[in-house]
């Protein structure tokens, strides 16, 4: 069965984050990680070229996925000092590429291109609006989410596209 998207869990039970599945060779190890935790790690996420285009719609999984920030924020708004659990967003499955010790970490996107490349989207499009609305205080997270630097002052893309995306 192939995944069409995104699902909203079934019940405020099914909460954690990110399910993050990483494959070195042929060890499997899964991690539970926020988004925050997989966008700020310096890395490339590399989208293979047997991946299918983004084919994400605002219909079928951009407005669910929205709803579910909404909600998520509103809930951390109305109560900023409670213990909240994580927001279930889905199962995302990296493999990791072997490379030159001392190189960014690479890893390619086995499943959940889709939603992560959603949420680069809406990172990026939340920097244009901070940048608009004059908060630059705030534009070295988003920033840092969306790309890599290294000492020489270089940037790279978090999520490299290698198909007509």
């Amino acid at each position: 069965m192939v995944d069409s998207g995104y699902h909203r869990p079934v019940s405020d039970q099914s909460k954690g984050s990110l399910a993050c599945v990483f494959s070195l060779e042929r060890v499997v190890e899964t991690q539970v990680r926020t988004p925050q935790m997989v966008f700020m790690q310096p890395q490339r996420l590399i989208v293979p070229l047997f991946q299918r285009p983004y084919v994400w719609n605002e219909d079928n999984q951009w407005e669910p996925l929205w709803n579910d920030v909404v909600h998520v924020a509103r809930r951390l708004l109305d109560n900023p000092g409670a213990a909240h659990h994580p927001h279930f967003l889905g199962a995302v499955v990296f493999q990791q590429v072997q490379n030159p010790a001392g190189t960014l970490q690479e890893r390619t996107i086995i499943d959940g291109q889709q939603r992560m490349t959603t949420l680069q989207f809406a990172v990026a499009a939340l920097s244009v609006m901070l940048r608009a609305l004059g908060h630059t205080e705030y534009l070295s997270a988003g920033e840092t989410c969306l790309e890599n630097s290294d000492e020489r002052n270089m940037r790279d893309k978090k999520i490299e596209p290698f198909n007509c995306d």
